[in-house]
Order: C-alpha cells, then structure tokens, then sequence
C-alpha cells in the first residue's frame, strides 16, 4: 500500500501531486506533515490551493517540532485546510490563529504542555464532523464549547474530562472513543446521547459501566484497570458487536436478550462464563483466546455449532 504521508517537502511539484492523486485513489487520506518550520509562504500557499480543491481528503499535519515550539500563525495561511492536525507537540504558541481557518471539518490536537483551558472556544466548529483531542500535563481543557459543534459525529478524547459531559448535547454524534478516563467519572452521561452507536472505552479505570443506552450497537472495551462486571448487557438491546481485550478482572458476563452477532474476546484471562452464549441464534462470528476453552458444544449457539472459532 502507499504511503499516505509526505513529510517535510520543499516544494509541490508534480511529482508530490502525483503522489497525492495516487493516495486517493488507493482510497487513503493523503497527509502533508512538518515536524519543523521549513515551510516557505510560496509552499504554505500552494498547500491552501490544494486544500480548497480536495477538501477534508487532505489533511495538513504539524507535529514533533522536537526541542522547539510550534508557532501557529502559520494557519493564517492555511485558511482553506479542512483536515488540520496539530498533535504530538510539546509546546505552541499563538494558537488563537486557529480561529482563521474557517471551514474545519476534522481537526486533532494534543500539545504536551499547554495552559490554555478555553482553547476549544477559537476553533471554528460550524462545519466540524470529527475531531480528536489528546490529553495534557495540566489535563484542564475545557470541552463545553464543543456544543457549538452541531454536526459532530465522531469525537476522540484522551485524557480531557472537564465538562466532557457536553457530548450529551451534540444531535448526531455517532462515534464516541474515551480514553484514559479516571474511575471518578461517571459515564451516566453517555445515556443522554441518543445518536450514539459505537463505543470504545480504552485505558483509565473503573468497577463497571454505569450507563445504558437503547441504540448502541457497538461496545468496545480495552485495557480499563478493576473492571470487574459489565452488568447485563440487555441494556444495550441493539448491540451487534462486543470487543472485549484486556479486562484482567472481568470473571463472566451476561449476553442473555442481546442480538449480537460479533463477540470478540481477547487476554482476558479470568473470564469463565459467558451466560446466555447458547441462545444467540443470530450471532455469526466469535472469537476467543485460551480463558473460555472449556466452553462445551452443546453451549454454542445454533448458528455456530457446526463451526465455533
């Protein structure tokens, strides 16, 4: 497969618009990336034509700047990026330029060190769909001017919980991945975010989750410290997809009145029992590791008796 990134260039010649087009066509998003301030203002222009002409298909990309500070008035030239990632930083300044770029419709952040908890309040989100946020030393930044994102239907949030509840506001949010999320938090919200169809829980930690949702359809839950039960899971009763890896203390869990129809299990290792397997007629693919062995045939469900994975 190509690779999508084109890092630190000098120039847009025909050669990196050739291999632009060729990225698309794969059907990947073609990144151009700077990992320091090489960029000319005759490139930064070039790079904004081509962001007016391809839209989110391209994402601009800032990122390491190692052992330095990432100056970002640059985006007053970049007024037309639709995809801006400004990650994987340490430091930034003059991030209020961030309000010039007009038409955002995917943007991810994640600087190290960084103190300005309002920061969400200059990004344009009129037209925003997806974003991702990463978590900081300070982890104060403060989520509730995302419900000006109207439109948002996948969101990313690592660490950041300050008014996180602001999720429950957004009408089409579709998407939702939490990580790093403190066992002091509940996730009662997530119950108010009715569009909500796929969730993933990664890292952090917590006892169980204590939230329902009557239109989730998948549930993804990796590596969350103490987790110790699920809770019946005919709270969620259009789940199709569970993805369960990592969960140490998880010993059984309760699949009975839910039409699943993917059940993926990995590194669990004290989990014994899965109550209710025998009656998902409708499930199609199941996958486990050596912690439910010693499942016999006759729990298999009607549908998998004849090829269990």
């Amino acid at each position: 497969m190509i690779e999508p990134r084109l890092t630190n260039i000098g120039s847009l010649s025909w050669t990196e618009r050739h291999h632009i087009d060729q990225v698309l066509k794969s059907g990947q998003t073609p990144v151009i990336q700077f990992s320091h301030g090489s960029y000319t203002p005759s490139l930064l222009n070039g790079i904004n034509v081509l962001c007016r002409e391809l839209g989110h298909r391209l994402q601009v990309r800032f990122y390491g700047f190692y052992g330095g500070t990432f100056d970002a008035s640059v985006l007053e030239q970049l007024k037309d990026a639709q995809n801006l990632a400004i990650d994987c930083l340490q430091r930034i300044e003059k991030q209020g330029a961030i309000a010039q770029v007009r038409c955002l419709k995917e943007f991810s952040f994640g600087v190290l060190f960084f103190k300005d908890g309002r920061f969400l309040s200059h990004v344009p989100k009129q037209e925003l769909i997806k974003i991702s946020i990463s978590d900081s030393v300070r982890g104060n930044l403060d989520l509730a001017p995302l419900d000006e994102a109207l439109g948002l239907r996948e969101v990313y949030i690592r660490g950041q919980r300050k008014n996180i509840d602001v999720l429950a506001s957004l009408p089409h949010l579709e998407s939702a991945r939490l990580a790093r999320m403190p066992k002091s938090l509940s996730l009662a919200f997530l119950s108010r975010c009715r569009s909500l169809r796929h969730l993933e829980l990664v890292l952090g930690g917590r006892t169980e989750l204590d939230f329902e949702h009557s239109e989730l359809e998948i549930l993804e839950v990796d590596w969350v410290r103490g987790l110790t039960t699920l809770g019946p899971l005919r709270r969620f009763p259009r789940l199709r997809t569970l993805r369960l890896e990592r969960l140490n203390r998880l010993e059984r869990i309760d699949v009975r009145d839910v039409p699943l129809r993917k059940i993926v299990i990995s590194d669990c290792k004290n989990l014994r029992h899965v109550e209710g397997l025998e009656t998902l007629d409708g499930l199609v693919e199941f996958k486990v590791g050596r912690e439910l062995q010693e499942l016999t045939r006759n729990q298999w469900p009607a549908s998998l008796r004849d090829r269990p994975c």
